[in-house]
């Protein structure tokens, strides 16, 4: 009898059963390496095992995506500060920028989404990458670091939001948790790339994806890091997240499983070792070719069954019942010459999956054997082992760093740096350093000075400058930071200047004995009770009292009134019952060091090439120009204050009367065993196996099973 096999090679011999492809594939929920050997052609013979192992048995189904959605599916918005309430969901731009528009101050920041829908429950991101395209135009429309460093933060968002509703008073929460810093950009149309795996990774965790906030570190005026929207209508410059992940618990079919042999020797087979930690799910689905078998004779009795079973077995015992590996065998049939009816001439068969799992797997060899058995077969094949591997249960253990619940924690970078990881290894940047005496790092840029109160900070040539403070030449007036005090009018005068000269008016008189100035008039005395005061050319006059009596002091009586007086020059006048008399011009100058000219109190001459004026009744003149520079290290140069040059590599710039100067790239790697490899922190190698991601400012990698 002779079994034809569907498969790449067919075998004819009257004595000889064949048993083609059993493909196999195994499931783990951990990481699984695997062994192969290479393709044999050994030629068949009686008694000898030939086996071909193509492929390497994989745990792990892998996938990608990569979006780059338009305006149609948009899931972007800019966030305005100075339009709280207004929706920028359909802007051509995307990012983060501290600016002024029509000279008020203004923020903005960028909200990103995108559909990880595709991305199966329960997969690991084993990477994800966003790319920000840069775009041209006016500032802040393109990125600037006119006012300093341009460095943002990307951070998950942890509160829904739309795109075509949300608002700067709507923005949505986020979370520092694994945010990604993006470093300062070196030009206005700069593209960038950001690993944001622990992001997304966050995002298919909890199954709430609310996707990305951008933001500047430092939110200060006339800086920006502007990219391309999902509304720009080029396409090539909308954001684009690519997403690496794999399935731990998925089948995958191994390429290209052949297993021959020829006689009844049995199978021997190549080892597979795999290895995984936890409770791990093995599960093998086995594959058979379409079969035909034909019958040297032919045959009347239909009863036959012929049976094809997978048994899955550990170390020799079986683990649980053969699986059927096909749907069924039917006999073919052909008309009986002698005219009997039909006469059986063989089978066809149709394969069924078998899918055999065991759960929470032990070490062990493992092994799937396939059996065929069948009545009114004359020569039954042997069991046969059609694959075999090992596994080996094993330790997460960090062979680097510390374990970290999950994970291993490698090192947390210096203040002022940024950790990252690229080709497999674990760096960080080196904090920028301030080179010049006395300067200090503000977080984005190296601090020189402020400018004395009155001058101007500015730089020339990539120096540092102020202004010298201004010179106030006359004696005892002081520089207040804008101009120059001279000195406070008394009471009841006005400052005022006249032709270059400070002056002011003399205190009013009230020469007449009791009498007192009272902020408008000289006072006498109240008009006694009973009495009525009155005026009568120009004099102070009130009705006497009983008996002529006349009680205001200085008062007497004049035959019909209290005469009362008032001093020559002065008119007297009554009001609310009182008794008064205008003030005299007066002639005094109580000011130390002023005097009267004759009509005012003269107080100083303005220097030449100064202005003078009064300001809240005080004198005060504008300070010629100076040459003092009472900065420590500050000289005087002829026209201005240096304070110093900017180093090499930097830029000198001013902001709010501050002196600075961008920071120059470190080289000191201040990390125990950390090394400068020319640009940046080498902290270690990601351990083989391992997967290694920033959170916060910290560097780790997922436990390694060994």
């Amino acid at each position: 009898m002779t079994l034809r096999v569907n498969s790449r090679r067919i075998l004819q011999s009257s004595s000889v059963w064949g048993l083609g492809v059993l493909a196999g594939a195994l499931a783990l929920s951990c990481s699984a390496g695997a062994g192969g050997g290479a393709q044999s052609d050994a030629p068949h013979a009686t008694g000898k095992v030939a086996h071909a192992l193509t492929s390497s048995v994989s745990s792990v189904a892998t996938g990608k995506l990569v979006l780059q959605p338009g305006a149609d599916q948009s899931q972007d918005a800019l966030l305005v500060s100075l339009n709280p309430k207004t929706n920028y969901g359909t802007y051509d731009r995307f990012g983060a920028a501290a600016w002024t528009w029509n000279s008020v101050a203004g923020t903005q920041r960028g909200l990103l989404r995108f559909d990880l829908s595709n991305v199966p429950s329960g997969a690991k991101i084993t990477k994800a990458t966003l790319s920000l395209y840069g775009e041209s135009g006016a500032a802040p429309r393109q990125s600037s670091t006119l006012s300093g460093s341009n460095a943002a933060t990307l951070q998950q968002v942890i509160e829904p939001w739309t795109a075509s509703t949300v608002t700067w008073d709507t923005q949505p929460k986020t979370t520092t948790d694994g945010q990604v810093q993006l470093a300062a950009s070196s030009g206005a149309t700069q593209n960038y790339t950001a690993d944001v795996t622990a992001l997304v990774q966050n995002m298919q965790n909890s199954g709430q994806n609310y996707g990305f906030m951008l933001e500047l570190a430092q939110e200060q005026a006339y800086r920006a890091l502007m990219f391309g929207s999902s509304d720009e209508t080029n396409a090539a410059l909308r954001p684009k997240l690519e997403v690496e992940f794999s399935q731990p618990n998925a089948r995958v079919a191994a390429e290209d499983v052949e297993l021959y042999f020829e006689g009844p020797s049995g199978l021997t087979d190549e080892d597979q070792t795999l290895k995984a930690c936890g409770n791990v799910n093995i599960g093998l689905e086995a594959v058979l070719p379409d079969m035909e078998f034909e019958t040297p004779e032919s045959e009347t009795d239909r009863s036959s069954e012929i049976r094809f079973e997978v048994q899955l077995g550990r170390d020799g015992v079986a683990i649980g019942d053969p699986y059927p590996a096909f749907a069924g065998c039917f006999p073919t049939e052909e008309p009986d010459p002698n005219g009997d009816g039909w006469l059986v001439t063989g089978y066809s068969c149709t394969p069924a999956p078998a899918l055999l799992t065991v759960m929470n797997a032990q070490s062990g060899h493992y092994s799937a054997v396939l059996t065929v058995s069948g009545a009114g077969i004359s020569e039954p094949p042997v069991p046969s082992n059609a694959i075999q591997f090992t596994f080996q249960s094993g330790t997460l253990t960090c062979p680097i760093g510390t374990p970290s619940g999950a994970n291993c924690f490698v090192a947390t970078a210096p203040n002022n740096s940024h950790p990252f990881i690229t080709n497999n290894k674990f760096y960080y940047t080196p904090p920028p350093t301030c080179p010049l005496a006395g300067s200090n790092y503000d977080g984005a840029n190296c601090l020189v000075a402020t400018a004395p109160t009155g001058t101007k900070a500015f730089q020339l040539n990539n120096n540092l400058y102020y202004t010298p403070v201004p010179s106030c030449p006359v004696a005892g007036s002081v520089f207040d930071g804008a101009h120059c005090y001279v000195a406070s009018a008394p009471a009841n005068t006005t400052a005022f200047q006249l032709n270059g000269n400070l002056y002011y008016t003399p205190p009013p008189s009230c020469p007449m004995p009791g009498s007192k100035y009272d902020g408008a008039n000289c006072y006498v005395a109240p008009t006694p009770a009973g009495s009525t005061p009155f005026q009568y050319n120009g004099n102070l006059y009130y009705t006497p009292q009983p008996g002529h009596s006349c009680p205001v002091q200085g008062s007497w009586y004049d035959g019909a009134n209290c005469f009362v007086g008032v001093p020559s020059g002065a008119s007297g006048f009554s009001w609310n019952n009182g008794l008064y008399y205008k003030p005299l011009h007066g002639t005094t100058c109580p000011l130390a060091g002023s005097w009267y000219d004759g009509a005012n109190c003269f107080v100083t001459k303005v220097p030449a090439g100064s202005s003078g004026f009064a300001w809240n009744n005080a004198l005060y003149y504008n300070g010629l120009p100076g040459t003092g520079c009472p900065l420590p290290g500050s000289s005087y140069d002829g026209a201005n204050c240096l304070v110093a040059k900017a180093p090499n590599g930097s830029t000198a710039f001013e902001l709010n009367n501050n002196l600075y100067y961008t920071p120059v790239p470190g080289t000191t790697c201040s990390l125990a065993g950390s090394t400068y490899d020319g640009a940046n922190c080498l902290v270690a190698s990601v351990p083989p196996g391992g997967h290694g991601f920033v959170s916060g400012n910290s560097l780790y990698y997922g436990k390694i099973c060994q």
